[in-house]
């Protein structure tokens, strides 16, 4: 397994969360559509879990939740706590598993867009 492949099912999971807006990828299709969530993967390294060969990986992916800027910061907050009720603590999928809730990051304005990132963790060890 590799920390891209966690990446991977990180990413899976979010996909398969109920009423989640449109996902837009860096080298994807365009999305226009608000609200949406923007995923990148965010650089990870597996390191030594025992003398033993064995490895561990905290692999993360962002995911920024951007609306209209004019829209109540309780439209992403309801987005922020769907997210963080699918990745719960302890949540084993696949060999991952969360060992914290998805961490929402401050807000980033921008141009026609307000943006909080969220930061989703998973560990394996491989």
């Amino acid at each position: 397994m590799t920390v891209m492949a966690i990446q991977d099912k990180l990413l899976a999971r979010l996909q398969s969360m109920p009423g989640r807006p449109p996902i837009a990828y860096p080298n994807g299709p365009l999305v226009k559509e608000l609200p949406r969530i923007v995923v990148q993967y965010v650089p990870s390294a597996q390191r030594p879990f025992d003398m033993t060969g064995q490895t561990q990986v905290d692999a993360e992916i962002n995911a920024r939740i951007e609306v209209d800027q004019h829209t109540t910061t309780g439209a992403v907050g309801t987005i922020v706590a769907a997210i963080q009720d699918h990745f719960r603590p302890t949540t084993r999928f696949d060999d991952v598993t969360i060992m914290q809730a998805p961490d929402p990051r401050p807000a980033i304005p921008g141009q026609g867009v307000y943006a909080v990132p969220v930061i989703i963790r998973g560990r394996a060890d491989f």
